[in-house]
């Protein structure tokens, strides 16, 4: 599960790099209202898939942790 959290952070770190290179490269065409959408729809993805991923690793961590699981652990 460590890789995929640094794939997580990793993909929102890359965020504002994406944004800088973008604002640092001339275009011939201005169509930076497109991007900004574009960016901020993908941020938003980053963040919940993200937040999606470690609230199902506490909540596995939290269930092999509870005395239920103990139990089914050692009859199996």
């Amino acid at each position: 599960m460590p890789g995929a959290v640094a794939v997580g952070v990793l993909r929102l770190l890359l965020m504002p790099v994406i944004l800088i290179g973008e604002r640092l490269v001339s275009h011939p065409v201005h169509q930076g209202a497109a991007f900004v959408a574009v960016l901020a729809a993908g941020a938003l993805y980053a963040v919940g898939a993200l937040a999606a991923h470690l609230r199902s690793w506490r909540r596995g961590r939290a269930r092999a942790g509870s005395p239920a699981a103990w139990s089914r652990s050692s009859t199996s």
